[in-house]
């Protein structure tokens, strides 16, 4: 990726972690919103199979439901 395009994957990468932060705060998830952030997230990437946005997608939002269920049970 050039400057450019790594500035703009950036700043979609900060827009998507402001839009997952706002669906964690919730008391029930909402894990396809979630997945489907980080999948048009990844997406920007050039040249990146589909399979492995989709892989990388599940894996980043499995990660994200155990944090939750943490964080609930501390409560």
């Amino acid at each position: 990726m050039d400057a450019d395009q790594q500035m703009e994957f950036k700043r979609q990468g900060e827009t998507t972690a402001l839009t997952i932060a706002g669906l964690m705060s919730a008391v029930k998830l909402k894990v396809k919103e979630i997945t489907r952030a980080i999948v048009l997230w990844l997406r920007f990437i050039p040249g990146v199979s589909n399979y492995f946005v989709e892989q990388e997608a599940k894996i980043k939002t499995d990660k994200l439901i155990e944090l939750h269920l943490r964080q609930m049970n501390k409560q």
